[in-house]
Formats: C-alpha cells, sequence, structure tokens
C-alpha cells in the first residue's frame, strides 16, 4: 500500500540516497512469499513450460530510468545464476536494433 510519506524524503538528503536505503527492504518485500526454508525460489507468476524454458538462448531487459540501472545489475545475477548471455538495452532504443 501506498501513502503520502512514501513521496517524502524522510530525512534523506536526496530521494536517490532514501531509494538507496529502500532497496533491501523493497527487495525482501518482492520475494517475500516465493522463497521457502531451504532457499528455493518459486516464480508461479511464470508460465512458461520447463520445455520452453530450456530453448531460451539468451535474456533482453527493456527498460528505462531507474528501471534500466537496475536492469544492469541483475544482467549479472541472470548470467551467474542461469548461465546465459543477457542485455539491457534501453526501452527508447529498442525498437532501432
Amino acid at each position: 500500500d501506498w501513502d503520502a510519506s512514501a513521496a517524502e524524503k524522510g530525512g534523506y538528503a536526496s530521494f536517490m540516497l532514501k531509494e538507496i536505503a529502500d532497496q533491501p527492504q523493497a527487495v525482501a518485500d518482492t520475494l517475500l512469499g516465493r522463497v521457502d526454508g531451504e532457499g528455493s525460489l518459486t516464480l508461479d507468476e511464470v508460465r512458461i513450460p520447463d520445455v520452453e524454458l530450456r530453448e531460451v538462448d539468451k535474456v533482453v531487459i527493456v527498460a528505462c530510468g531507474t528501471a534500466f540501472h537496475a536492469g544492469m545489475i541483475a544482467k549479472y545475477a541472470i548470467e551467474h545464476w542461469t548461465r546465459l548471455p543477457c542485455e539491457t538495452e534501453l526501452a527508447s532504443e529498442f525498437r532501432y536494433r
């Protein structure tokens, strides 16, 4: 749930510093209910059969703004965990590729 206090800097000098400080909780909230006691991650909303998922040979993250920067970090995690090449592209430029 969103409230007006989320739009305030909360004592931080800038919104960027606030967002950096908020990241651990944001990740924890995102993973809530998706990680079991053994550390296995379940993404029920990804409804791609295993057979098709095994055919993926590259991941492309298309994003803009701060999501693009998050995508650049995610690129390394995806490459590490999946052993697949991953690219991060600016959404405004992607259509010209």
